[in-house]
């Protein structure tokens, strides 16, 4: 999107400004179609997306209903001449990796194109983790080994984590990636240890283990990340 087209600060009460400047500048840029993937929220989180508590507190007791600021951003880009459709795509249709993103698509109605969404499909969907994992004394491997202080903090939360009141500690297998499978969405904070959410290669392709014995617990690689 252009830059110096986002709304007044005073008037700046819808979050995730990447497709709401996109909407915005629509007019003064009038392509033939207009494509958006948000850089940093998350689908299907943009699609249920709310204005901000002030807004929210104007309306009603509460938060206001989910998907209204999704939808405003699809009626300003209509209002500006386009045909907009959006679907939730996921990576996994393509990669190892559960990593799901709204794609909104607009063309300008006087050329009478249609956004074709069912030619939208995966090459590879049966892949797993296993198909790009690194081999397991790579140094790439080595190099997300956990270090001595994040495998005490991990450690420590598994001992002290409990999924409801009364329930055993969690185990490292409930926090280990499951190699036949695809991986969960990696998010900008998935190499902080204290994130619940991180998953980690406590088994490697040949079998062996990190449990902590001689070798412990490693993040997925960089390259992996790259590659998904």
């Amino acid at each position: 999107c252009p830059r110096g087209n986002r709304p007044p600060s005073s008037s700046r009460t819808w979050p995730g400004s990447s497709p709401w400047t996109a909407a915005r500048a629509a007019p003064a840029w009038r392509a033939r179609r207009t494509r958006t993937q948000p850089s940093r929220p998350a689908a299907p989180g943009l699609a249920s997306l709310t204005p901000s508590h002030t807004e929210s507190r104007t309306t009603r007791p509460g938060r206001a209903p989910a998907g209204r600021t999704f939808a405003r951003i699809v009626e300003e880009l209509s209002q500006c001449g386009y045909a907009v459709s959006w679907r939730v795509v996921s990576a996994k249709e393509w990669l190892p990796q559960q990593r799901e993103r709204v794609y909104l698509v607009g063309f300008r109605r006087d050329l009478g194109i249609e956004m074709r969404w069912d030619g939208v499909r995966g090459g590879k969907p049966s892949s797993a983790l296993r198909d790009v994992l690194e081999t397991p004394r790579s140094e790439a491997a080595a190099a997300c080994e956990l270090s001595e202080a994040q495998w005490q903090q991990l450690r420590g939360q598994l001992a002290s984590f409990k999924r409801w009141p009364g329930a055993p500690p969690c185990s490292l297998s409930d926090r280990a990636v499951d190699l036949c499978a695809k991986a969960p969405t990696l998010t900008s904070s998935y190499r902080h240890v204290s994130n619940y959410t991180s998953r980690y290669v406590c088994e490697e392709l040949d079998g062996s283990l990190r449990d902590g014995g001689q070798r412990r617990p490693r993040f997925l690689s960089p390259h992996f990340l790259d590659t998904s």
